[in-house]
């Protein structure tokens, strides 16, 4: 897979604060959708450690294209700082407002999706309640199977740079998530 090859897009808010979506392609086939915490500073030109990490696991799995969403939307390297905008939203009373236009980019992607990989990590407290209806409103409502790359003790979806006990081997495959 050359560099030269992959088509590459991301879809921004107009000040490019919130990322809907980030996609590769490097051939015909299928599509993985990876469903993450919050984006970084991977856009339609660059790709950072998580996306190489995920562009690895959909090359070896025989996928040829690549979909990133994100239960936040937020462009933030830092979790707490995406809690602290979702918050601020809130007491604002617009956090309904962006938690549907997360919801809505997520439903699009795994529309396109022969395989989605939940991996948003262990979200932190103050969001446990959003991720647990997030899981609900995908497998539940939506019907969509969803899998991970294994999960926390807590039973969270362990992010593709999980470091340290929870790393996933490289090799790793995609598990169904039954509960």
């Amino acid at each position: 897979m050359t560099d030269l090859l992959m088509y590459r897009a991301a879809t921004f808010d107009d000040k490019r604060k919130h990322r809907m979506r980030l996609e590769r392609q490097w051939g015909e086939g299928h599509t993985v959708v990876f469903c993450c915490k919050n984006p970084s500073d991977a856009d339609e030109n660059r790709e950072d450690p998580t996306l190489r990490r995920m562009i690895g696991f959909a090359h070896r799995w025989g996928y040829r294209r690549l979909l990133v969403v994100n239960a936040d939307t937020f462009v933030t390297s830092d979790p707490w700082d995406c809690a602290q905008m979702v918050e601020s939203l809130r007491r604002l009373g617009m956090a309904t407002v962006y938690m549907e236009k997360s919801v809505e980019a997520i439903l699009d992607a795994a529309a396109e999706a022969d395989l989605f990989i939940a991996a948003w990590g262990h979200p932190l407290r103050e969001q446990e309640k959003w991720y647990r209806q997030l899981h609900g409103l995908l497998a539940d409502d939506a019907g969509i199977e969803l899998h991970h790359l294994g999960l926390t003790k807590d039973g969270w979806p362990i992010h593709p740079l999980a470091r340290g006990k929870h790393r996933i081997p490289d090799d790793q495959q995609p598990i169904r998530w039954t509960t």
